[in-house]
C-alpha cells in the first residue's frame, strides 16, 4: 500500500494538537514524553517541507530572471 505523504498544513494541525495535549498536567510522563518526540519529529517535517518551498521559489525565480533577461523582448522596469 503506498503512503501518502503528510501536506504542511496536516503536520502544522497535528503539531498544534500535540502541543495542545502536552499542557495536560494529568497526563502521564511517558505518554508526554511520546507526544514530545512526536511533535519534535513534526516541526522537523514541517522545518523541512519549507525549506524545500524555498528552494523551489528561489529556483523559479532564478528561472524568470534569466528568461527575462534573455528576451529583448521584455521591457525593463
Amino acid at each position: 500500500m503506498e503512503s501518502k505523504r503528510m501536506t504542511y498544513e496536516d503536520a502544522m494541525s497535528e503539531l498544534e494538537h500535540i502541543t495542545r495535549r502536552l499542557t495536560d498536567e494529568s497526563m502521564p510522563l511517558d505518554e508526554m514524553v511520546e507526544l514530545y518526540e512526536k511533535g519534535m519529529s513534526l516541526a522537523r517535517l514541517c522545518k523541512d517541507m519549507l525549506e524545500e518551498y524555498e528552494g523551489r521559489i528561489e529556483k523559479a525565480s532564478a528561472t524568470m530572471t534569466e528568461d527575462t533577461e534573455a528576451c529583448p523582448c521584455v521591457e525593463r522596469v
